[in-house]
């Protein structure tokens, strides 16, 4: 008797532990996309502060390779990247206004930002023996960034001005940190919800012109370090390999 007692109880225990298996992933590749809200000087609208970003929110994409103890932490490597567009009627506005009476924009082009990193960090599954768990992350890398291009016209009866503005590209550590809520859908995948932060503060080589009917009236050059936050909601799909 007590022998087939201890063979139900090994058998029983293999069981529970194919279980845990089953949800906790020990190696996985995911894939998300969404969307990313700028904060801090990108999102900031005044016209008289150089670092303001009059940042849009963009989109983003998230690619992960994962591996986790059966403790339930883990490390992950992702590749993050985040493009957000400029608010044109908002600068344009806001621009008009500081020139004053008469100055309407006539013309104005813009590139955004791009923000790229491949970073590095550690995560923890909670309730890491079912199919729906939590995961906090915690990492850090080197972002390339893209800052903006502002190149903008305007008119006030015969007189034309216009502003030319590139602040380059340029490298910074950053901080990301966030969560991932997922779900297990079958023996390989799991459906997921990305919320991720991340801030870098990159200096730039910023060159501002000036021009008043073609003739250049102002020229700076310098360094500027601006703050750049942002934080993401994508959804996505995680690979069990």
């Amino acid at each position: 008797m007590k022998k087939y007692f201890t063979i139900i109880i090994v058998f029983a225990f293999i069981k529970s532990i194919n279980a845990q298996n089953e949800n906790l992933f020990s190696k996985a590749l995911s894939i998300s996309i969404g969307a990313s809200n700028p904060q801090g000087d990108l999102s900031k609208t005044n016209i008289n502060d150089s670092s303001s970003g009059y940042a849009k929110r963009g989109a983003a994409l998230a690619l992960n390779f994962e591996y986790s103890f059966p403790k339930g932490i883990g490390f992950y490597a992702q590749y993050h990247t985040t493009t957000m567009a400029i608010d044109n009627a908002k600068l344009a506005s806001d621009a008009e206004t500081d020139l004053g009476f008469g100055w309407k924009n006539s013309e104005i082009k813009t590139s955004g930002y791009k923000i790229s990193a491949l970073n590095f960090g550690l995560m923890y599954t909670i309730n890491k023996n079912h199919k729906f768990q939590i995961i906090p992350r915690l990492g850090f890398s080197f972002s390339n960034c893209t800052n903006r291009k502002i190149d903008a016209t305007f008119k006030n009866g015969a007189f034309t001005a216009r502003y030319n503005f590139e602040d380059g590209k340029a490298s910074a550590v950053n901080i990301n940190w966030g969560f991932d809520l997922s779900y297990r859908v079958s023996k390989k995948i799991i459906i997921l919800a990305k919320f991720v932060n991340q801030v870098q503060v990159p200096q730039f080589d910023v060159k501002r012109q000036a021009y008043l009917n073609g003739f250049l009236i102002k020229e700076e050059k310098k360094k500027e370090t601006v703050g750049q936050l942002f934080s993401g909601f994508l959804f996505g799909i995680k690979y069990r390999i």
